[in-house]
């Protein structure tokens, strides 16, 4: 990547920073794809991957977006760990950041000039073309080079890791998917009352009570008024539900706690108002 091409990409990010941070729903979307999947990977690949030659046009492709992805997903657990908030100024901070921290360096990265001849480096083992009878291969920057890989061998050393990444999102896809169900299927436990009547001629009033969610065991109501606490057992159904109308006094207050078998700390909780004070 030449030095304009990293200002052009590095005015595109700036360009798309500001459509994220506009705020209109189009603009961020503008914006907020080319930060997610394209503009961190274009500069992370040319950061890491100076020489055009080291990489094929598909392998190059392929890394865009997993670097792009790559730096969202360790940028939001880095964040996560720091306790920072995951909000859009946030994300834009990692991605817009990342893409300029890596095209700076390709911008002031250059080239080191050729060694003429005569030079140390062209005295050093690597450049005379040997080192201990075996042939080495140096680039013009005078870094070691391994010999270049046949089609075959680079397409299989592409496809084990690709196949892996496969796996590991289709692992994670599915472990969340399983988690979500799963916490989506949890029993919760109610208890309400009835809105009851009025107290009847001897100060009584019928409270009708319901419970829901009640896996298989044991329960007990109980009832607490000023005059002290009665228990009552309760038996849910094979659906978790339990339904019964008690005659409780109705001038005073009263608290109905639901308990299973041998706990002392209620379930759920409801309190009923005296009739006097409806």
């Amino acid at each position: 990547m030449t030095r304009r091409t990293a200002y052009l990409l590095a005015g595109a990010t700036l360009v798309a920073a500001a459509l994220v941070l506009s705020g209109r729903p189009v603009l961020t979307v503008l914006g907020g794809l080319p930060l997610a999947l394209v503009l961190p990977g274009l500069a992370l690949s040319a950061w890491l991957f100076r020489r055009p030659g080291r990489l094929l046009r598909s392998e190059r492709i392929m890394l865009v977006p997993a670097l792009s992805l790559g730096t969202l997903i360790l940028g939001g657990l880095l964040a996560w760990v720091v306790r920072a908030p995951l909000h859009r100024p946030a994300w834009l901070a990692i991605s817009a950041g990342v893409t300029l921290g890596a095209l700076t360096a390709v911008a002031l990265k250059t080239p080191a000039p050729p060694a003429e001849e005569g030079s140390d480096a062209s005295r050093r083992p690597g450049a005379a073309g040997s080192t201990l009878g075996l042939p080495v291969l140096l680039d013009r920057d005078g870094l070691f080079e391994p010999e270049p890989m046949n089609r075959r061998t680079r397409v299989l050393k592409q496809l084990v890791p690709a196949g892996l990444a496969v796996l590991l999102l289709v692992g994670a896809a599915w472990l969340s998917l399983a988690t979500s169900i799963g916490s989506h299927r949890v029993t919760v436990t109610t208890l309400s009352v009835v809105p009851p009547g009025p107290a009847g001629s001897a100060g009584d009033r019928s409270i009708q009570v319901n419970a829901t969610g009640l896996p298989s065991g044991a329960y007990t109501l109980r009832v607490t008024s000023a005059a002290g606490s009665t228990d009552t057992t309760v038996t849910p159904d094979e659906n978790g539900l339990w339904t019964s109308t008690l005659s409780l006094p109705g001038n005073e207050r009263l608290t109905l706690a639901l308990f299973r078998a041998g706990e002392t700390t209620a379930l759920r909780t409801v309190i009923v108002a005296s009739a006097a004070t409806g």
